[in-house]
């Protein structure tokens, strides 16, 4: 029996393999969050892709500007990790809320995908200004990335 169909043929169902173990082209990261609250240091609304210690140490200063004692930096291994975030800014009043409710990894890009909320309209509330913001943890990933607003 020739030896080349046979190479031919081995070599089509190898190439056939392949194919059926490429990764999937999207996958949902999981993320923890570090803090989740009412009230930051940033006043205007702002997204955080934090690749190190040192801008996640300065992030962290801004956002607890003003509180005493200042709470310790919520610690991230940055060799596996980076820290994503998204701030509102100030708001004239409470009921105001931003969450980061998923991280969708593609193949070009991390979406970091946000959900805000305001007061309902009736909602009779106390002039208090407020600063929502959410920090978490994710993988490290070296590419671009894009915040998208829930829908």
């Amino acid at each position: 029996m020739p030896l080349l169909p046979l190479a031919c043929a081995a070599l089509l169902l190898t190439l056939g393999a392949c194919a059926s173990h490429e990764p999937a082209s999207d996958s949902t990261l999981s993320f923890e969050s570090l803090t989740h609250e009412v009230q930051s240091g940033f006043v205007e609304p702002q997204t955080f892709v934090l690749r190190s210690d040192y801008s996640w140490k300065e992030a962290w200063k801004i956002h607890a500007r003003g509180r005493l004692p200042v709470p310790p930096t919520p610690a991230v291994s940055f060799q596996t990790e980076m820290v994503v975030g998204v701030a509102l800014g100030s708001r004239p009043t409470p009921g105001y809320s931003i969450e980061i409710v998923r991280l969708h990894l593609t193949r070009d890009d991390l979406r970091v995908v946000y959900r805000d909320t305001e007061p309902e309209v009736d909602l009779v509330g106390a002039q208090v200004l407020t600063a929502p913001i959410h920090f978490v943890s994710a993988p490290h990933f070296d590419g671009e990335v894009i915040f998208e607003r829930a829908e």
